[in-house]
């Protein structure tokens, strides 16, 4: 498979939109923090085993990292002949409001994944004469219940609703 051939696509709750003009993305990496008990500390007189032992704790879903070709303008504004079909507004969006969302990574076999996340950091841009004008944005997954979905066929998934979102500790 092509990774120039993969796509991202935002979720609005009934419809896909496709973020084009994307030069890289990564998918979310996923770790696992690992339990350790440690059984040299018996108190017998043999001392312990002399083991540890070590077993699957919480997962945690790593970042999404894309970088895009900026187009920054807003549809329908200023004169009528301002378009963008890129959606790199509603990522910019979506990071002025806060909003959490699916977001779905298809690569070219058509089976994928979709994050529960938020837009945590839009990037400067990358402004090099002669060359397009670049800008980078973070994805972050929420961690929500159902928020990470994995599929043969990603862009037909029936989607949840919206997961509730972790709580926010630092609003009132």
């Amino acid at each position: 498979m092509k990774g120039n051939c993969s796509k991202l696509h935002r979720w609005d709750g009934s419809a896909l939109a496709l973020i084009k003009d994307r030069v890289s993305l990564t998918d979310p990496e996923r770790t696992r923090e690992i339990i350790e008990k440690d059984l040299t500390l018996d108190c017998d007189g043999s001392g312990g085993s002399g083991t540890q032992e070590k077993s699957p704790g919480t997962e945690t879903i790593g970042d999404i990292q894309i970088e895009v070709i900026y187009d920054p303008a807003i549809p329908d504004a200023g004169p009528p002949t301002i378009t963008n079909d890129h959606n790199h507004d509603l990522i910019v969006t979506d990071f002025d409001n806060e909003t959490a969302t699916f977001w779905l990574i298809e690569y070219p076999d058509g089976t994928g994944v979709a994050i529960h996340a938020f837009v945590s950091e839009v990037g400067s841009a990358e402004i090099t004469p002669n060359e397009e004008i670049k800008k980078t944005f973070t994805i972050t997954p929420t961690g929500a219940e159902g928020g990470f979905i994995r599929s043969n066929d990603i862009v037909n998934e029936t989607l949840p609703g919206t997961p509730a979102a972790p709580v926010n500790y630092y609003s009132s």
